[in-house]
């Protein structure tokens, strides 16, 4: 997909969510809410177990990180964005550490030694009074109008959108293809002249800031925080959307958070809650057994049968 076209595609994207954000219910705004803040914690997992097959469990401790971070500042006065930004900063110092401690560790062994993470933080939040404890804390809201959340929303949309294009290009530049080379084979990419080390601790740096960003956005939407946040479910929930929506795209990263928010979301509306996780592993399973390469698999087949469709229809010139 060339930059023109992607330029285009975030730019509908954007429109599209603002509108959205003001004509929508207050709860399909929510919603929607919910989505775009998902939307940056798995674009930072597809990142990570996507482009360099490395699997982890401790996404949940930068996303409850970027979350209190935000908490604790704005209570204490600080603006807004460079209180995202000094969540953003811590988490990707800590990745940096634990990337380059846990770097020779693979596949289930980084999973479960990246499993202290989240469980270190949930301690640490539960017996600090300044993070609240365990009754957690109050998100003052951004906007203090009357449809207030919806231009929070329409903020959070923006901000989304700016961040996926650049976490596109991201994709599409010499660090995607070393990412990608070091999912392939490291040896692979050794010879190509491609520091493994280097890159694999770029991917989990990359994908803590973009979790902690959503962490903080995360309390902007909800309006509050508890350390609940810190569950290794938070980052199995991240490992799905990044699975079923697409390993290695950041579209389907989207696509993804659309799935593990909509799913439960209808369980709701037809009065069924006590089902909505039964149905968001049936729905999981589903997807993956008939489509491996997730929801964009689905989405990239339905546009190769439009096109010969439409190639099909054009007259033969004789």
């Amino acid at each position: 997909m060339s930059i023109k076209t992607q330029i285009i595609s975030w730019v509908f994207l954007l429109v599209l969510g603002i509108i959205a954000s003001f004509i929508l219910p207050p709860y399909f705004g929510y919603l929607l809410g919910l989505i775009a803040v998902y939307s940056l914690a798995s674009i930072g997992m597809n990142f990570l177990t996507g482009y360099t097959e490395q699997i982890s469990l401790g996404n949940a401790a930068f996303f409850g990180i970027g979350a209190y971070v935000f908490g604790v500042l704005q209570s204490l006065g600080i603006n807004s964005t460079l209180s995202i930004i000094a969540g953003a900063v811590l988490s990707g110092v800590i990745a940096f550490i634990v990337g380059f401690l846990t770097i020779r560790v693979k596949d289930i062994y980084l999973a479960v030694g990246t499993l202290a993470l989240p469980l270190l933080f949930l301690q640490i939040t539960k017996g600090m009074e300044i993070t609240g404890g365990t009754g957690g804390l109050s998100i003052l809201p951004l906007v203090e109008k009357e449809n207030g959340s919806s231009m929070e929303v329409a903020i959070i949309i923006i901000v989304v959108s700016i961040i996926g294009f650049v976490s596109t290009l991201i994709a599409n530049s010499f660090i995607g293809r070393a990412f990608h080379a070091t999912r392939l084979s490291d040896h692979g990419a050794v010879a190509r002249g491609i520091d493994v080390v280097k890159y694999k601790v770029l991917a989990f740096v990359l994908s803590a800031v973009l979790t902690s960003i959503s962490g903080s956005l995360y309390g902007v939407v909800v309006g509050y925080i508890t350390p609940e946040l810190f569950q290794i479910m938070i980052s199995v929930n991240f490992l799905i959307m990044a699975i079923v929506g697409g390993r290695g795209s950041i579209a389907g990263s989207l696509l993804g958070a659309a799935f593990v928010v909509m799913v439960p979301a209808l369980f709701n509306v037809i009065g069924l809650a006590q089902w909505q996780q039964l149905g968001l592993g049936i729905g999981m399973g589903v997807i993956l057994l008939l489509f491996p390469s997730g929801l964009i698999g689905i989405l990239s087949l339905l546009w190769k049968r439009r096109r010969v469709a439409v190639n099909e229809s054009k007259p033969v010139a004789s």
